[in-house]
């Protein structure tokens, strides 16, 4: 998941998502202009065949009028049947009267299944929408309807408004560039630090303050041996608030820019870039969280998949980011810590 949130410009990464929003929102028109096309179909037969198919559905149907069915008094509609270059006729009602025997049309609408009685009719129908009177026989490759005209001018029409938008967004994400925003990398891979710049957060020996094989030092408000490693405190510590109940008041202060959070395991060794837990704290995640300093400021990412963290008792999905203040609390299953920042 990218750190959207926290761009160096937040007006550009609402824009763009509003644009991609707009292009999605454009695409489905796309489809949905080509998939109201009527289908083609070269033989009445077919629709008898794989009616049910065919059912509610828009077609093209060239042929001649072969027969004009007097109008029912009740649906008021033009029926007539339309034979095919193969001397196969189906029923087509329409809103209007019928062409004069033998005219060469083609039929546009939808595939109506019917339960007449009547064999004749064959059990389908077609509703009429559209009716393209030819002067002369129709070709295999007859001239398209007016209907068939105006949606190739929707689909030209919503594809290049597609194309305008995406030439939009790649001009914006190029001006973009060159701001300062936060890096969309894999937060998962550690952080290639110089020796200076690292620490060893989890692993504490009574005599320095830290925890020592998973257990939180008495001593633990007492600051790292800056002597050991040349090397500077960052702004802000965590204060253990709930969970382990004889720590807590104790601090744990950070001085990596980026530091894992979780469990000890058996066999692991994550004394180094950890702020660890004891191995039967278990409401803790063995890979809980990643903290990250930049810019001035903490982010912390949530890394467990079953077991969310919570920042001032908000749930964090897998992968989400979110700032931390100071006096925000941050909640690992039972384990609670506040934030004393800046």
């Amino acid at each position: 998941m990218r750190i959207t949130l926290f761009r160096g410009k937040r007006g550009g990464a609402l824009r763009v998502g509003f644009l991609e929003t707009l292009l999605f929102v454009v695409l489905l028109g796309l489809v949905f202009v080509h998939s109201a096309s009527g289908v083609e179909v070269s033989r009445v037969k077919e629709l008898y065949e794989k009616k049910y198919e065919f059912v509610d559905k828009q077609v093209l149907v060239k042929g001649t009028v072969d027969k004009i069915v007097d109008i029912a008094a009740t649906d008021k509609l033009g029926n007539f049947f339309l034979k095919d270059n193969f001397g196969d006729t189906i029923l087509v009602k329409a809103m209007k009267p019928p062409p004069s025997l033998g005219t060469n049309i083609m039929v546009e609408g939808t595939v109506i299944i019917t339960t007449t009685s009547d064999e004749k009719a064959g059990g389908v129908f077609i509703h009429a929408l559209n009716i393209t009177v030819a002067t002369q026989d129709l070709p295999r490759t007859s001239q398209k309807s007016p209907a068939k005209l105006t949606k190739g001018i929707l689909l030209l029409s919503v594809a290049l408004v597609g194309a305008v938008l995406v030439a939009v967004i790649i001009l914006i994400r190029l001006k973009t560039t060159d701001k300062p925003q936060f890096e969309h990398k894999d937060l998962t891979s550690l952080n290639k630090d110089t020796a200076t710049n690292r620490i060893n957060v989890s692993r504490i020996n009574a005599s320095k303050g830290n925890v020592s094989k998973g257990n939180v030092s008495r001593n633990a408000e007492t600051k790292p041996d800056l002597n050991d490693v040349t090397q500077q405190l960052l702004p802000g510590c965590f204060e253990l608030t709930a969970g382990l109940h004889k720590y807590i008041g104790k601090k744990i202060f950070i001085t990596a820019s980026y530091t894992r959070i979780g469990r000890e395991e058996e066999g692991v060794d994550k004394s180094s870039g950890w702020i660890t837990f004891p191995q039967d704290c278990t409401t803790v995640s063995r890979y809980q969280a990643d903290l990250r300093y930049e810019y001035g400021q903490y982010i912390i990412i949530s890394r467990s998949r079953v077991n969310p963290t919570f920042v001032n008792n908000e749930p964090m999905m897998e992968n989400d980011a979110v700032v931390i203040r100071n006096n925000d609390m941050i909640t690992f299953g039972e384990v609670e810590l506040t934030f004393r920042g800046k």
